[in-house]
């Protein structure tokens, strides 16, 4: 899925294609991740490393739950920085909300 590449370039991970069968990035420690392995748009614990890896500074992070799905808004020192998105799932709400800080999906 596309949106789970952008989450590892949100990371900063370098990609690399080996063959076909062998794609990933390496991440900052220079350790494989194969792209059947990262999906942080269905993993919750991978969706929060990326929240993680935004960087230095106040990070607010809101999430409402309602009977259509998740809203999540992310805002970096209060308004510097701000995002959100809706979506049936967490994860996908919180990829979709990071893209916007970011600066567009």
């Amino acid at each position: 899925m596309d949106i789970d590449r952008e989450m590892a370039e949100l990371m900063g991970w370098h990609a690399e294609v080996y063959s076909w069968e062998r794609r990933g990035w390496f991440d900052d420690e220079n350790t494989w991740i194969n792209v059947a392995d990262w999906h942080p748009s269905t993993n919750i614990s991978q969706a929060f490393q990326v929240v993680e890896k935004m960087g230095d500074g106040v990070w607010q992070l809101t999430i409402k739950k309602s009977s259509d799905g998740y809203y999540v808004e992310i805002r970096k020192n209060r308004d510097v920085a701000s995002g959100w998105a809706e979506s049936d799932t967490l994860e996908m709400a919180i990829c979709l909300a990071l893209l916007e800080v970011r600066g567009g999906r």
